[in-house]
């Protein structure tokens, strides 16, 4: 069950990003903002946890093993 979660999990990141097209409309006309600084907004809030999570799991991944890491 746990390796299946894992692996839905995977699947179903990416999608998230789709989210995005259609929050940005909405985000602009909330704030009153240009459809860039929106979009610049938008990416960077959502892309930005990603690269730090990246940053401690590559670190974990060398020190315990990335088989140990994943199981965990």
């Amino acid at each position: 069950m746990r390796r299946q979660a894992l692996y839905l999990g995977g699947f179903l990141g990416p999608f998230g990003g789709g989210v995005l097209t259609v929050l940005i409309p909405e985000l602009r006309d909330r704030f009153d903002a240009s459809t860039t600084a929106v979009t610049l907004a938008a990416i960077t809030a959502y892309i930005l946890p990603f690269a730090v999570v990246q940053l401690v799991s590559g670190t974990i991944g060398e020190r315990l093993g990335t088989a140990r890491t994943i199981r965990a």
